[in-house]
């Protein structure tokens, strides 16, 4: 592979099926918030916030949050988010006959240096002498609020952005198995909605507002949704609420806000190809994508590119529908991956998938780009 090269890999997924899905989100709980965004509900507010360092020029940003974490910031809002995610998905999914011990807890948030609010947390711990890192914090200020059925449970920390729920199905996967677990709970969360956070992300140009009509919309939330084998799901009695088929990653070379950044949409077309095509190359019968397009500029321009590259390749994605979920709930981060499979679960279980599948894409902004093929429950 030649240097600066998109980097891919992927594979089946077939055997595991979702078994439970949770979600924290501007439109509530998992089944509230999966039935207002396909009615086109958004629920958003305005953001004031100063718009520099100086605090003199005042800025109005729309954003989508959840009331519920109000008054809270940095690792307390977040594990609050997890903490609601995880109580919605244990309301409805029973762990009868699976042990704490053989649960995995994948956990998928930000980077601090991404979230200066995080950073300033971090900061603060280590000028009092007490060095942690982000997995670290979060899980002390989560602890108190896991379910009881979680206080003993392994847990594995992942920081892949948009893109890290979806990844971290293949670890999942990979933990399953290998035997190290029954159950895997993936849990992804993120805020954009600090103080200092919405500062940097207006300095750096990212925010939409009336100057910048091309930025995304703040959101915030967390989800949670359970992966086992679908033999070990069937022993146990717990019925699937999708199946698993396919997996595709990729990598670019430089991420969407590197200088040397040019969207050429190679890694995430062959995310996608990996994921929308089974053994023999046959395109599967996809209706309905769901994306984490967030209305800026360089996203679009690599699902353009990388929309021709597959069309190129196979004719696959010809009346397939696209729905951004950034246009209900804003663009929230590292929950992406949690948030694209709950909706997906919930439009097979409420019929309207257009399709037998539902294809997964999120791209992370450090160069990662993940796809992942879901079917109906059989």
């Amino acid at each position: 592979m030649s240097a600066g090269a998109s980097r891919v890999r992927g594979g089946s997924l077939q055997g595991y099926s979702v078994t439970g899905i949770g979600l924290a989100s501007s439109l509530g709980d998992a089944i509230q918030a999966c039935a207002a965004a396909r009615a086109g509900i958004v629920r958003t507010k305005p953001l004031p916030f100063a718009a520099g360092m100086d605090g003199l020029e005042p800025a109005l940003v729309n954003g989508h949050s959840c009331w519920e974490v109000d008054g809270f910031g940095s690792f307390g809002r977040l594990s609050c988010l997890a903490a609601i995610a995880l109580e919605d998905l244990f309301s409805r999914w029973s762990p009868k006959q699976v042990a704490p011990s053989r649960t995995v807890l994948l956990l998928n948030q930000p980077l601090a240096i991404e979230r200066p609010s995080l950073d300033e947390h971090l900061g603060f711990l280590w000028e009092q002498g007490q060095e942690e890192t982000e997995g670290e914090a979060l899980l002390r200020c989560l602890k108190p609020l896991l379910p009881m059925f979680l206080l003993d449970a392994p847990v594995q920390f992942l920081q892949a952005g948009h893109a890290g729920g979806l990844l971290a199905i293949e670890t999942a996967v990979e933990i399953l198995q290998a035997g190290r677990a029954d159950a895997c709970i993936v849990c992804c969360v993120d805020s954009y909605l600090d103080l200092s956070t919405l500062e940097w992300l207006n300095a750096t140009g990212r925010l939409k507002s009336v100057s910048q009509p091309v930025g995304f919309m703040p959101g915030e939330g967390a989800g949670a949704f359970v992966i086992e084998s679908e033999v070990a799901a069937r022993r146990r009695g717990a019925g699937s609420l999708a199946t698993l088929d396919a997996l595709g990653v990729g990598r670019e070379p430089h991420g969407y806000f590197d200088e040397d950044f040019s969207p050429r949409g190679e890694a995430l077309s062959a995310a996608l190809l990996q994921a929308g095509c089974i053994r023999d190359s046959q395109v599967r019968d996809v209706g309905l994508i769901l994306s984490d397009l967030n209305g800026q500029t360089r996203r679009a321009m690599d699902w353009g590119y990388a929309l021709s590259r597959c069309v190129g390749v196979s004719g696959v994605f010809g009346g397939m529908r696209l729905w951004p979920l950034p246009v209900n709930f804003g663009d929230v981060g590292s929950a992406t991956g949690a948030f694209l499979v709950c909706n997906a679960v919930r439009a097979f279980t409420r019929g309207y998938s257009l399709g037998k599948q539902v294809l997964l894409f999120a791209c992370s902004e450090d160069g990662q780009r993940a796809a992942v093929a879901l079917s109906a429950p059989r």
